[in-house]
């Protein structure tokens, strides 16, 4: 009877550290639509298309272990096959109309897969001709996935190349959004130690490179 209610016990600390977890993994989440709600509600002339969706913003909190008896997760490396990889330098190209176009790109830190992947994404940029222009460090909680934000809610036609490269090699994209940097200067306004996606002056977008998302495997 002891041991059942120690293992309850640390079942319902589990419980309420995975729900805690959750809440910051929504938490920029939320914030986005709200924004997207308040924009809609602007007249046409000055309204900004926000993100559709967008990484978290938020206080690093450390995933937590699985529950007893509830399985564990594992990460599949990512990668290209030399198929996918044709397709994305083709889209890229575009018969050449986007040879010298900008990349920015921003991964995670401490994540060797995730660093491992953006080095491959950056090399099809490079041979399609892109120009990189750099790889910052994202400096905040971010959900696993890839994401494309563009600085202006009418970003050059360069930056639908983008989502069709993905498109082209079958590599889904978590999100993609317009009007990032209005965003972004709306929430440091808000909260100067708030944490988001800096753009430079003239950078147009960012491509953003998360963890991989994780699969659940089942007890044995």
């Amino acid at each position: 009877m002891r041991t059942s209610a120690i293992g309850f016990g640390l079942f319902g600390v589990s419980a309420v550290v995975l729900g805690i977890w959750y809440i910051v993994e929504l938490h920029e989440h939320i914030a986005f639509l709200e924004y997207q709600l308040a924009t809609a509600s602007r007249p046409a002339a000055v309204a900004a298309a926000p993100p559709a969706a967008a990484p978290d913003a938020a206080p690093r909190v450390a995933a937590p272990a699985a529950a007893p008896g509830a399985g564990a997760t594992t990460v599949e490396a990512r990668s290209l096959s030399s198929g996918e990889r044709v397709g994305m330098v083709a889209a890229l190209s575009g018969g050449g109309e986007y040879a010298g176009s900008p990349v920015w790109f921003s991964t995670v830190p401490n994540n060797p897969e995730a660093a491992a992947f953006q080095q491959t994404l950056q090399s099809v940029f490079e041979e399609a001709g892109w120009q990189v222009k750099g790889n910052t460090v994202v400096a905040f909680q971010m959900k696993p996935g890839i994401y494309v934000f563009a600085a202006d809610t009418e970003p050059p036609a360069y930056v639908t190349a983008i989502t069709e490269a993905f498109e082209a090699a079958g590599v889904p994209l978590a999100s993609t959004g317009f009007g990032y940097r209005a965003y972004f200067q709306e929430r440091k306004a808000e909260n100067p130690n708030w944490t988001g996606f800096e753009m430079a002056e003239d950078q147009t977008f960012v491509l953003a490179i998360g963890r991989a998302p994780e699969s659940s495997v089942p007890a044995q």
